[in-house]
């Protein structure tokens, strides 16, 4: 029930600011740490969602299969996980 809720909280306050890509990440992790220096040199705008993979509840598992960080939610609602996936 809990993770209903925080799904459906995410995804409320996602929909308010949907022009912007949305980073779903850690601020201690090295591989959203990749990913934030990859949208800074290309100048891409978003915003970040900081989360922890650790949290019980965490919004990682509704938009990535393998829970893992960091998650870029593009402005028409797709989902790209790993750092490598996003980088490109």
């Amino acid at each position: 029930m809990f993770r209903l809720v925080v799904r459906f909280i995410v995804h409320s306050l996602l929909r308010l600011t949907s022009s912007v890509l949305t980073l779903v990440a850690s601020r201690t992790s090295p591989y959203a740490r990749k990913t934030r220096i990859v949208l800074a040199e290309k100048k891409v705008e978003y915003q970040m969602l900081e989360t922890s993979a650790w949290e019980p509840g965490n919004p990682v598992h509704a938009y990535s299969p393998l829970g893992k960080l960091p998650v870029l939610i593009l402005d028409d609602g797709t989902h790209l996980y790993d750092s490598r996936v996003i980088a490109e």
